[in-house]
């Protein structure tokens, strides 16, 4: 992986300590604000957007703000938050997929091709299959997957992510590939067994309900490929999964975080 200059989203707090400006990031209790100039593992335009963002605040003198995000190659000046409805572009193995900027998209721009080539690898989709993408976001996993020829449902309970992913679907000329706006959690318990021959998880970092998991072995599905960023909810979860009779075939690492404790 490249170890430096690779996430392409930050979420800067501000504060004022006896008058003084901190802007940067929280330390580990959550409470306190450590004071950057600038972060080396974010992609270089966003610490040139920050450099601006700290300079307009510092002659405010006083935060307009408590926190605020910048994405990389963000359309959105230095002194203004993206609105509700807003967008940003993010490029995957020559596509280029929409997401909200108030939402979520995988941070580490450098990997995210080589994530996709894994889920790929592993759910070895046909045009007969029938794919159920459960935490679809913006139909990163949904566009690639849809591309093999395979049906495609995605469950996602953010509207704008729902809304982008149709946008992204349409943008690659697939008319394969359908979305539901919904808890994932319930969303699931209405669908029938057998129906769907590989299910893609990508839940996030607290993992699946338990419920949901039992649901999910409750469909009879051919394979499940679970993505996570926390190795150990993805174990209790995979627990559960292999105690309703699915087997674990390979567990495929990638370092989506260099200089941090996360993978």
């Amino acid at each position: 992986p490249q170890p430096y200059s690779y996430r392409g989203k930050a979420e800067f707090h501000v504060s004022f300590v006896k008058g003084e400006l901190c802007a940067g990031f929280f330390d580990t209790s959550g409470t306190r604000v450590l004071d950057l100039e600038r972060c080396e593992i974010v992609e270089e335009s966003i610490n040139h957007a920050y450099a601006a963002r700290r300079n307009a605040l510092l002659k405010a003198g006083r935060p307009r703000t408590e926190s605020f995000v910048l994405w990389s190659e963000s359309p959105f000046v230095a002194d203004e938050n993206p609105g509700k409805g807003e967008t940003v572009l993010r490029h995957v193995k020559g596509r280029t997929f929409q997401a909200p900027a108030s939402g979520f998209f995988q941070g580490n721009i450098c990997l995210t091709g080589a994530l996709v080539d894994a889920v790929l690898d592993a759910a070895d989709c046909k045009e007969s299959d029938s794919v159920l993408d459960l935490y679809c976001g913006s139909g990163l996993f949904s566009v690639f997957l849809a591309a093999t020829g395979a049906g495609v449902l995605g469950i996602e309970i953010d509207n704008a992510a729902v809304e982008c992913a149709l946008a992204n679907t349409r943008a690659a000329g697939l008319d394969n590939a359908q979305f539901r706006a919904d808890n994932v959690e319930e969303s699931i318990r209405t669908l029938q067994p057998r129906t769907f021959s590989v299910i893609v998880l990508d839940p996030p970092r607290a993992g699946c309900d338990k419920e949901a998991l039992l649901a999910v072995a409750a469909l009879l599905p051919g394979k499940v490929v679970y993505i996570s960023c926390d190795p150990a909810t993805q174990a209790r979860d995979l627990r559960i999964l292999a105690e309703r009779g699915l087997s674990l075939k390979y567990v495929q690492p990638l370092d989506m975080f260099p200089q941090t404790k996360h993978i």
